[in-house]
C-alpha cells in the first residue's frame, strides 16, 4: 500500500479529490479531503484520518479475502484476519441508533473489529451477501464478500 498513510507528500497532494456538498440549489466544494493532511500528526488514529486510493482500498479488501495474505506475503494470521470480519457485539447493543455516518447498528448490520459484518442480509435489509465493509469520510467504501469471492471499492 503505497498510496496510503496519515499525511500526504506535497508531490502527491494534488491527487486528492475535491469534495463537494449540495446547498440548496448549487454544489459548493468543501475542501474536506485537501484540509490536514500536509504534515504527520503527533498521532495517527487507527479509528480515522487515513488517506487511501480507492487500488489501495481494494488491496485491504483483497488481503482479508485471501485470509490475510496479499500477492503472496502473509500479512496478518489467517485467525487475524477472520477477527477482523467476525461480529463482536453483544446482542442487546444492535437494537438499533448507534453508529455513524451509514453505519447504524440494527439486526443483521454489525460490527467487527474497525468495520461492518453483514451477518444477515435480509435482516439489515440490504442487498449485499453476507460480508465485511466500511465507508471513509469522503463516501469512499471496501466491500468483502467472502461467500462469493468478491471485492470491491470506490
Amino acid at each position: 500500500m503505497k498510496d496510503s498513510g496519515f499525511f500526504v507528500l506535497a508531490e502527491k497532494r494534488k491527487r486528492l479529490a475535491t469534495l463537494y456538498t449540495w446547498n440548496k440549489d448549487h454544489l459548493e466544494t468543501t475542501g474536506g479531503a485537501t484540509d490536514g493532511f500536509e504534515t504527520e500528526p503527533g498521532f495517527a488514529s487507527g479509528g480515522g484520518g487515513l488517506v487511501t486510493t480507492a487500488r489501495d482500498y481494494a488491496r485491504i479488501g483483497q488481503m482479508l479475502l485471501n485470509h490475510g495474505t496479499l500477492d503472496g506475503v502473509r500479512v496478518l494470521s489467517p485467525s487475524a484476519a477472520q477477527a477482523i470480519m467476525t461480529d463482536h457485539l453483544a446482542p442487546a447493543s444492535v437494537t438499533g441508533g448507534y453508529g455513524i455516518g451509514f453505519q447504524h447498528l440494527r439486526p443483521g448490520y454489525k460490527y467487527g473489529y474497525n468495520g461492518v459484518v453483514v451477518t444477515d442480509p435480509a435482516a439489515a435489509n440490504v442487498a449485499l451477501g453476507r460480508s465485511y465493509l466500511w465507508h471513509g469520510a469522503a463516501v469512499t467504501w471496501f466491500w468483502v464478500d467472502p461467500e462469493n469471492q468478491l471485492v470491491s471499492s470506490a
